[in-house]
């Protein structure tokens, strides 16, 4: 039999331990002690007060659900971290003047010195400001202001704190509706609602009842509505003589089009250009409703007949922005609390779902009415989270079943415990559910280390012979 050079002759290996020999050495020593020392006294002792141990055990677990249920304990599934800059929508009502659009711009920029004053009363050569540059657009409809921190700043003050400071010393700002963002457009609100429907009017009407139902909450600073109100605009209404002639809306759309935007009679390229030549009608002929009204329309019978003979025109509130998801329209509503809130918003948000949420199903069949992002990828991490809880729990079944080789005492916790601890609990611990898990997951390692150490030298000795024999082939 010939053996590998490095088993030829153990006289010539070195007998010095290497450092990595040694560290493993001394790990092992600490951990054989804290077993001896430690755990298995320990271990010893709850088996013989067994009792004593499973009272102590559901009382600690007990406890531990009762203060997270008691709100005592909370864990934010949303980023914690910071942003360097943010911006704000003023959001005026629709017809305000841009005289008063200015100053309230006026007024949020000058309150950020009194925030400045608030949150650096000292300044230092590492933060001597806060607020390191802001920038204004002054838009009719939407002005917006766009604030801009410190690194320094950004390290010591969380981006909701800056913002509650920045509402507090703004004060009334009357019929504007501020809506605060984050760079990526993540609004900074304590409870949103999201509303779906396909006809407009039912989703404005939808939108309006849970406003009126938000706004009698107490402690509700600021509700924010994203629907934008635009200028008026006219609408068109196919009469039923358009119809009997032949014509479809379509066509008076078109027709409209051609005649105030123009409609391409030529394309050519001018170098790397590309030209347009549009043809429209000329200005003296679409600057009054009259010139609208006697608009004339080819029928499809080749004559022609005025725009107000063949359809109904009116004034109708416009749009500043439409939102659209699945082919409906949707509206976002967010809501901040005061600080600190009479009302947490999840006992908002469920008295909503209980109370109100069923009656507007009933009323508009079809619309769709959620808690907003934020809340359904909570939902969607919660849902992971239960489904890795109770794949955990057949894990920790199926180690302990095998150990004891009985299917009846090698439960962790009674099947009626292990349903509580991921049924209503973990419904009501909402984003909270963490703990729970831990508890579990503990609870299965220590059962299944004290059964498995019992038998731990034994195997140890046996392996040690087979190697020995397997070395003498």
């Amino acid at each position: 039999m010939i053996l590998p050079a490095h088993l030829a002759d153990e006289s010539k290996r070195s007998q010095a331990p290497s450092a990595l020999a040694r560290l493993r050495a001394a790990l092992n020593g600490a951990l054989s002690a804290f077993i001896a020392r430690i755990y298995r006294p320990f271990l010893e002792g709850a088996l013989v007060w067994r009792y004593v141990t499973v009272a102590a055990f559901a009382a600690a677990l007990m406890m531990g659900i009762a203060v997270i249920l008691g709100e005592h304990l909370h864990v934010n599934l949303e980023e914690k971290g910071s942003y360097d800059t943010f911006h704000v929508h003023l959001m005026p009502p629709i017809g305000t003047p841009y005289a008063e659009s200015e100053a309230m711009v006026k007024r949020f920029v000058d309150s950020l010195q009194k925030v400045e004053a608030e949150l650096n009363p000292s300044p230092t050569p590492e933060m001597p400001k806060v607020v390191e540059g802001v920038e204004v657009f002054l838009d009719e409809t939407d002005p917006m202001v766009y604030v801009e921190f410190t690194s320094e700043a950004r390290r010591r003050f969380r981006l909701p704190d800056v913002v509650k400071s920045w509402y507090k010393h703004i004060g009334d700002v009357g019929d504007f509706s501020p809506d605060f963002h984050t760079p990526t457009e993540k609004d900074l609100a304590d409870l949103e609602v999201e509303l779906r429907a396909q006809d407009p009017a039912v989703l404005n009407t939808a939108a309006d009842a849970v406003k009126a139902r938000i706004a009698r909450y107490p402690g509700i600073a600021n509700l924010a509505d994203s629907r934008k109100p635009g200028k008026p605009e006219l609408r068109f209404r196919l009469k039923p003589e358009g119809e009997r002639l032949g014509l479809r809306l379509k066509d008076l759309a078109e027709r409209v089009r051609h005649a105030y935007e123009g409609e391409e009679a030529q394309r050519f390229m001018r170098g790397r250009a590309e030209v347009k030549i549009m043809v429209r009608h000329p200005r003296a002929e679409r600057e009054s409703i009259g010139d609208l009204l006697t608009l004339p329309v080819r029928l499809p019978n080749g004559g022609q007949a005025p725009l107000g003979t063949l359809a109904e025109i009116g004034f109708a509130p416009g749009y500043g922005g439409l939102k659209r998801a699945d082919r409906m329209g949707v509206v976002e509503l967010h809501v901040h609390l005061t600080d600190p809130p009479p009302q947490s918003p999840e006992s908002i948000s469920e008295d909503l779902e209980a109370n109100l949420y069923p009656d507007l199903r009933r009323r508009f069949p079809g619309i769709e009415i959620s808690r907003g992002e934020a809340a359904e990828e909570a939902d969607e991490i919660m849902a992971g989270l239960k489904r890795n809880t109770l794949i955990a729990l057949a894990v920790i079944y199926a180690l302990l079943a095998v150990s004891f080789r009985s299917y009846a005492q090698t439960l962790p916790v009674p099947p009626g415990r292990a349903r509580g601890l991921v049924g209503r609990p973990a419904r009501a611990l909402g984003a909270r559910f963490k703990p729970v898990l831990s508890v579990v997951r503990r609870h299965g390692r220590g059962e299944r280390g004290g059964r498995e150490r019992q038998r731990g030298t034994a195997r140890l000795h046996q392996t040690k012979a087979d190697a020995g024999q397997g070395s003498r082939l």
